[in-house]
């Protein structure tokens, strides 16, 4: 479990700057068109830029993705892993922000 937990940290990292990008770019749109701030509606934002972000690295870089296998892990279950971080980690920002705010 140890090793899952680094290797998800690894892929975490590789996609973090995708993420980050699109919750910044998703904030913006829907703060600027629901006046207002809203938890529930950057949900669709966030899955649609991991999935984004996860598609775009695995086509870009396929030789990444050996490192993984051959930890002996499917990558499905990294990204998996990953998303779950991300998710966590979004909400606890979000609960963070709605609480100073």
């Amino acid at each position: 479990m140890k090793r899952l937990t680094t290797l998800t940290f690894h892929y975490y990292q590789l996609l973090l700057l995708y993420n980050i990008a699109f919750t910044l770019c998703g904030a913006f749109i829907f703060a600027s068109e629901a006046h207002g701030f809203r938890v529930a509606i950057f949900m669709p934002a966030k899955l649609v830029g991991f999935a984004a972000a996860a598609a775009l690295h695995y086509f870009s870089s396929k030789q990444t993705y050996f490192y993984f296998r051959n930890a002996g892990y499917h990558i499905g279950r990294v990204i998996i892993s990953a998303f779950v971080l991300d998710i966590s980690i979004y909400f606890i920002l979000m609960t963070l922000v709605v609480c100073l705010f």
